[in-house]
Order: structure tokens, then C-alpha cells, then sequence
């Protein structure tokens, strides 16, 4: 597809518009990392000022133009301690919106809604990978998935953490099914107790997971760690272990000082607002629970923490190439049977996720009829969680007869027919090469598009171009008809 300008529907725009309060340094507006970014400016500031005075290098230098002086520490305090509540009351707004996003009345409903914005992310964030979505669009996903993991784990009778089990017991539930028609499967009681005080503080938990890894310290040391290129592996890792613990320490300061110090009653002489103060110190200690056991206990409830942050990391990452998309599930397999995550675990992130994620770009072999391949490829992008099998996706086909449409059918596509697999692509070995090349010219009829692929016969394809059309961007509505197999 032709280059140009990215347009975008409104969940698009919705999704970046979240991203950017998570995490955005620049222009004026405010983000919850940026407020955490300034926060530990302060206390860095406090701390070489008192080595300053240690110095006796003298209040009056200190003034004088030395960035560390009085009245910049002055500013810097007042104007934290003005957005206190601001932000504590932000944080809770981002954690409920992104609530709104993922949550629904029925199970159903809810994993159609997660895929959606797994989906939305990961094609944004690996199509503008100079941009802050990139960087934010982590955060969201991360969420995402461990509210998806606690679910599965929920229903499978795995999590054995008895504040979870407490209200979970009083979740409130609606069908398991969704019905397009059914505008309540959309809608869940605000006062939920499982919600508020498990779903929500999961949440929060999920995105304060990486805010101690912005310090200036842990940056710092970070850098350091780059520039050694001749340190042997042991060694590298225990600096890795040592950087982590750090930042772990770092993220429970900005738990206690920046948002938990906001929670605190506007009106001092309302009861109601300080009893609802002391419910949050609940939700607080199961933050404090959920961060502590992601870090230190594998196999424990801060896998619903642990194993996001492993998959999202690993998916994100500026080195993963799009082939070895597929083959992350796998790797964190391997992790689990190391002892870094639980089994249990591992194995339902493999049962919601497969192989393939959703917003993944599939190549295949579309069939005539319910037995015969045909001599072409087509074009489809997963849109769903649950797969049969791992290396079964379900999928929205994006490409009919070789052309771009917005209207697609649901298909779940077998590993036979998927040329991601080495034997499915040998299956286009037979076909005539100047066939493959007029397939080539007309997905790819930008030219230096055609010169990105390396084969003839791809094992995959890269769907951001498509995606980036806002007629593109609702892939879980407008199917041809009900499910088919290719």
C-alpha cells in the first residue's frame, strides 16, 4: 500500500489520547510519567543540596545562581505538593478509563474489547516506533493482559491469593455470551467490589510496574551497563539484578510519596470522604503485594504482573523482528521451566494469546471449497484471543481475490495453510514464479514495499499501512459472514 499520512477512527484516536497520559515528556501536557519524572527530580535536587551543605559550600553559593539553591527547591516542592491530589485523583481517572476500555458484563464481551485494544496497540506502536506511542503503548498493553491473565486464572481455579478470592466471590457478573444488540454487556456496576478493589488496583499496579526505571539513577546506571561491552554474562547479570532491585525501591518511594500521599480527604471534617480514605490503604497494600511478588516470587499472584511485563517487553522491543513475533510464547516457556514465571501461568497466556497476537499480519493459502489450496496467498490479521490451538489464529482476512477490502471474513486459519510454517510455504513452491511475481505487484503495489520482502513467498505480512486507513481500523465489525476455516 502507498505511503501517507495516518488517519484514525475514534477508538484509534482514544487509545493514543490514553497513551500520551500515561507516558509523554514533551509539550505541555501532563502524563503520569512525567509527573513521576519530576517528582524524583525533587528528591535528587533535596539530596545534592544537603551533600551541598555537607560541603559547607554555604546557603548564600547555593542562591547564587546554582540550579540546587533555595528557591528552586522552593518551587520545585510547592508545585508538587499543589498536584498531590491532582494526581493521585489522574492516576485513578487513567486506571478507570482504561477499565472502560477492556471491561464488560459478560466474559465474552470483555475478550472482544482486550483483543480490540491489543490489537490497536501493538499495530500503532510497531508502526510509529519513533514516536511516544512506542514507549506508552507498553503500559497499556501490559494492563490489558493482566487483567485478561487474572480472568483466565480466575475461571481455571489457579490463583490462590485469599484477598483476590474474597471479591471475587462478590463479582458482579452478567452473561457469559455477548449479544450485538445488548448494550448492557458493555456496562458494569461502578460498585463492583471486585472491580474496585482488585481490577482497578491491578491496573495501577501494572502501569507503576516501570516508573522506577526512569530515575536519574537507575538511567544512569543503565548507561553505564551499555557502554560495558567487555563485562562477561555473570557479571551482566548481576548488574541487571542489582538495576532492578533499585528501581523496584524507586517505584515503591513514588507509590508512597506520589500517589498514596494524595489519597487523603478534601474536606477534613467529612466522614465519608475519610472512611473512603481508609478503604484505599486496602488497595494500596495489595499494590504493594502484587509489585513485591512480581519482583522476588515467582509462581505467586505477582505472576498476573510478571509474565505481562515478560511477554509486552519481549514484543515491543525495538530488536524483536516481526518473524519471531510468534516464537515469544515459546521463549517464555522456557522461562518457566527455568523458574522465572509459573507454569500455570505460562500455560494460560498460551491458551488467551497462541502463538500469533492479536494485531499480528498473517500470510495463507486461502482454499476452494473445504479440500483444494489454491495457487496465491492472501492477506489477514489476527483479531482474536482464545484459539482453538496455538498455531491456529483467528483471524479477519483483509484481502479477497488480491485485493484490499475493508469488508473481511472470520476465519481460523491452520498451520497448514499458514505460510509463517516452512511446509505451507513449500505448498507455493510449485507455482510458476512469474505468477508469484504478478501475486507480489498487486499486495504490493508500492514498489519499494515489494522491495522490503525478501521472498516471493512470504511467511508473514506487515499490516500498518493497511491499519493506518481509519476504514481499516474496525476489524471487529462489517464480516461477510460467520467463521470459516482456511
Amino acid at each position: 500500500m502507498s505511503k501517507h499520512k495516518m488517519s484514525e477512527n475514534y477508538f484509534t484516536q482514544a487509545v493514543k489520547s490514553l497513551a500520551a497520559r500515561i507516558e509523554q515528556y514533551s509539550g505541555k501536557q501532563s502524563s503520569l510519567y512525567k509527573h513521576a519524572s519530576l517528582l524524583f527530580e525533587s528528591h535528587q535536587i533535596e539530596h545534592q543540596a544537603t551533600q551541598n551543605k555537607q560541603s559547607n559550600l554555604g546557603a548564600d553559593n547555593l542562591a547564587r545562581g546554582n540550579p540546587y539553591g533555595p528557591y528552586h527547591r522552593n518551587f520545585l516542592k510547592e508545585k508538587l505538593e499543589e498536584k498531590l491530589q491532582d494526581n493521585y485523583a489522574e492516576w485513578c481517572a487513567v486506571c478507570e478509563e482504561i477499565y472502560t476500555l477492556v471491561g464488560a458484563a459478560s466474559p465474552e464481551r470483555r475478550q472482544q474489547k482486550c483483543a480490540r485494544l491489543m490489537s490497536t496497540i501493538l499495530l500503532l506502536s510497531r508502526w510509529e516506533r519513533d514516536k511516544p506511542m512506542f514507549q506508552a503503548g507498553r503500559h497499556l498493553y501490559r494492563a490489558t493482559l493482566s487483567i485478561l491473565l487474572l480472568d483466565h486464572m480466575l475461571s481455571q481455579g489457579l490463583i490462590k491469593n485469599s484477598y483476590v478470592l474474597k471479591y471475587a466471590e462478590q463479582r458482579i457478573e452478567g452473561p457469559k455470551t455477548y449479544s450485538d444488540n445488548n448494550d448492557n454487556d458493555d456496562i458494569v456496576d461502578a460498585t463492583c467490589p471486585f472491580k474496585t478493589h482488585i481490577q482497578i488496583p491491578m491496573i495501577m499496579a501494572s502501569l507503576l510496574q516501570e516508573v522506577g526505571t526512569i530515575h536519574p539513577e537507575i538511567r544512569a546506571l543503565n548507561k553505564a551497563l551499555e557502554q560495558e561491552t567487555d563485562l562477561c554474562p555473570t557479571k551482566r547479570r548481576k548488574m541487571t539484578v542489582r538495576i532492578d532491585q533499585e528501581a523496584y525501591g524507586f517505584t515503591l518511594n513514588y507509590l508512597s510519596e506520589g500517589i498514596e500521599a494524595g489519597n487523603q480527604p478534601l474536606n477534613r471534617l467529612c466522614r465519608k470522604q475519610h472512611q473512603q480514605a481508609e478503604e484505599n490503604k486496602e488497595k494500596f497494600k495489595f499494590i504493594r503485594t502484587l509489585l513485591h511478588c512480581a519482583a522476588f516470587k515467582p509462581g505467586t499472584v505477582g505472576d498476573l504482573l510478571r509474565l505481562p511485563q515478560m511477554y509486552t517487553n519481549l514484543l515491543m522491543s525495538p530488536a524483536c523482528h516481526y518473524d519471531n513475533i510468534p516464537k515469544i510464547t515459546r521463549v517464555i516457556c522456557d522461562r518457566a521451566r527455568r523458574g522465572l514465571v509459573g507454569k500455570d501461568a505460562v500455560t494460560s497466556l498460551e491458551t488467551i494469546l497462541g502463538y500469533f497476537p492479536p494485531g499480528y499480519g498473517i500470510a495463507y493459502i486461502p482454499k476452494c471449497g473445504e479440500e483444494k489450496d489454491q495457487d496465491r496467498y492472501e492477506f489477514a490479521i489476527v483479531t482474536s484471543l482464545y484459539p482453538a490451538s496455538p498455531k491456529h489464529p483467528r483471524c479477519r482476512a483483509v484481502t479477497r481475490n488480491l485485493t484490499y477490502s475493508a469488508v473481511g471474513q472470520d476465519m481460523i486459519i491452520a498451520k497448514e495453510n499458514n505460510l509463517y510454517f516452512r511446509f505451507a510455504r513449500k505448498k507455493l513452491e510449485r507455482v510458476p514464479e512469474k505468477r508469484l511475481r504478478e501475486i507480489l505487484a498487486l499486495l504490493y503495489f508500492d514498489a519499494s514495499r515489494r522491495m522490503m520482502v525478501s521472498s516471493l513467498i512470504p511467511s508473514f505480512w506487515l499490516p500498518y499501512e493497511y491499519f493506518a486507513y481509519s476504514r481499516h481500523q474496525n476489524l471487529w465489525g462489517n464480516t461477510l459472514n460467520e467463521l470459516t476455516a482456511a
